[in-house]
């Protein structure tokens, strides 16, 4: 059952192709946690489940659920792998880059 709240712009469904990879993804040993759960909040959606089911079943709030879905219909599986520049620890004054 799809998400009324969604829109017809927002939804995107992935190809065959792009499932397929996000299926291998999810499977393998060795993709990193983090990509494996943005895969499965698009696979899940591209199920036609709602956002917020997606939320509740992964443990993940809607927001994290609505920030993946956007990127991935932004950019496709790439934007699945990449965090934006600014998170992670920063680094220390005087520190060299």
């Amino acid at each position: 059952m799809s998400d009324p709240g969604r829109s017809q712009r927002e939804r995107r469904y992935a190809t065959a192709h792009e499932r397929a990879v996000l299926e291998r993804w999810v499977r393998s040993g060795t993709t990193p946690q983090r990509t494996v759960r943005r895969s499965r909040i698009v696979l899940m959606l591209d199920d036609e489940l709602s956002g917020r089911e997606v939320a509740r079943r992964l443990g993940v709030s809607r927001r994290t659920v609505d920030l993946w879905a956007t990127r991935f219909a932004a950019e496709g599986c790439d934007a699945l792998t990449k965090d934006r520049p600014g998170r992670g620890r920063k680094r220390a004054k005087g520190q060299p880059a």
